[in-house]
């Protein structure tokens, strides 16, 4: 195999490792991503969402947070939650 072509399939399985990492620990401890854009709501109870490559944490004003995939679908409403 090619020396240019080993250095692309590794740095490519790096960046895909940390990703699935930050993705893991988001969904296991109920975390905010590390790798996120932070979108200031203020709607109602939800203060803001810190949205993931694959996860949103929802986050509330009473300190509740919710973590989700992004295609997980809610059936039930936010003033459920919390």
């Amino acid at each position: 195999m090619k020396k240019s072509l080993k250095i692309v399939l590794i740095s490519l399985s790096v960046i895909v490792f940390f990703i699935v990492l930050d993705t893991l620990q988001a969904k296991i401890w109920n975390n905010s991503p590390i790798l996120k854009i932070r979108e200031n709501l203020n709607i109602g109870t939800k203060d803001f969402v810190d949205k993931g490559l694959l996860v949103d944490t929802y986050c509330y004003s009473n300190g509740k947070k919710i973590t989700l995939f992004k295609w997980e679908n809610r059936l039930y409403s936010d003033e459920k939650d919390i």
